[in-house]
């Protein structure tokens, strides 16, 4: 579903990037910078659930998925 006004193609950026920027920081090789250990159902959960923002993308979603992606970053990365 294709973005329908600047607050969904903006909600769509920044739910990619941060999709991204999760994938990246779980490849570092440096140990320290790691996040601890998640387990596969969480983020799997998660990926699912930013999957089915990106794919209904309405503003209510986006909130969702945005507490998702905040509840399971590292609290001295915010």
């Amino acid at each position: 579903m294709a973005p329908n006004n600047d607050v969904e193609k903006r909600a769509l950026s920044m739910l990619t990037i941060s999709q991204i920027k999760f994938r990246e920081a779980m490849k570092k090789e440096d140990t320290e910078a790691r996040l601890p250990p998640i387990s596969v159902e969480v983020s799997s959960q998660l990926f699912s659930c930013i999957g089915a923002v990106l794919q209904q993308n309405t503003r209510v979603n986006v909130q969702v998925s945005n507490f998702e992606i905040i509840d399971h970053m590292d609290p001295g990365t915010i």
